[in-house]
């Protein structure tokens, strides 16, 4: 009876030993592969491109002793720049009202404890214009201002180009962070194998400088040269 049992304990034992050896033997090639080599490289594409289009900020503010009157004037004002919009040739379809505001003008009290008093209000109306023919962006601005537009706040250029620039701008920035990265294979013996890794850093950036000068009649724009800057990153497996 006893006999049985004893014949287990050695036939565990040899089971045990099969498999530590199978996961040793499993485990040894795992550990015998080498790193794979890499390297890696940042590039910068910049292409240039000329606008064909702005978008500019014009608004009219009033101020009167009521709110009612306040509202009314700016409602006239801002009829008349956009008449004087249309008028240049501007189409109605770009020109959009993006702000109306309306608040009182308080003046401090000379005592202390005194609260501050209303002493009129404040009335504003923003309309955002989009111009699309660059040669006439100067008399546009010109004759809104003359139409009473007095709060030009800002002029932003743009070009219809801006997609297929930001594509040519990418595709450079590639190539020189592959041209970075051959430099410095080559400089440690080895040549650049297939791309591991490749990624945008941060969004485009687009920089445009631009001039403006008000006077009577058409006002002096000049929109100058945008430039868009792309830069990416990119790693390389290493060969001999």
């Amino acid at each position: 009876m006893s006999s049985p049992r004893r014949s287990l304990v050695p036939f565990s034992a040899a089971l045990g030993g099969l498999a530590v050896s199978a996961a040793l033997a499993l485990a040894a090639p795992a550990a015998a592969e080498p790193a794979m080599r890499s390297v890696s490289a940042e590039g910068v594409g910049v292409v240039s491109l000329a606008p064909d289009r702005a978008s500019i900020m014009i608004g009219v503010e009033e101020m009167r002793d009521t709110a009612a009157e306040a509202m009314e004037a700016v409602s006239a004002a801002a009829a008349g720049v956009i008449a004087a919009l249309r008028h240049v040739g501007v189409p109605a379809a770009d020109i959009a009202t993006m702000d109306i505001s309306l608040g009182p003008l308080m003046r401090r009290a000379p005592a202390a404890d005194e609260p501050a008093r209303v002493v009129g209000y404040r009335a504003r109306n923003m309309l955002r214009v989009n111009v699309t023919d660059l040669s006439r962006l100067g008399q546009a601005v010109g004759a809104a201002a003359a139409a009473g537009g007095n709060a030009i706040s800002s002029v932003a250029f743009d070009s219809s180009e801006a997609e297929e620039a930001r594509r040519r701008a990418l595709a450079l920035a590639v190539e020189d962070a592959r041209r970075r990265a051959e430099i410095m294979a080559a400089s440690a013996g080895a040549r650049l194998g297939p791309v591991q890794e490749l990624s945008e850093s941060g969004e485009p950036r687009p920089m445009m400088r631009m001039q403006a000068a008000m006077a009577d009649g058409a006002a002096p724009v000049m929109p100058g040269e945008r430039t868009l800057s792309v830069r990416v990153h990119g790693r390389w497996a290493l060969v001999d």
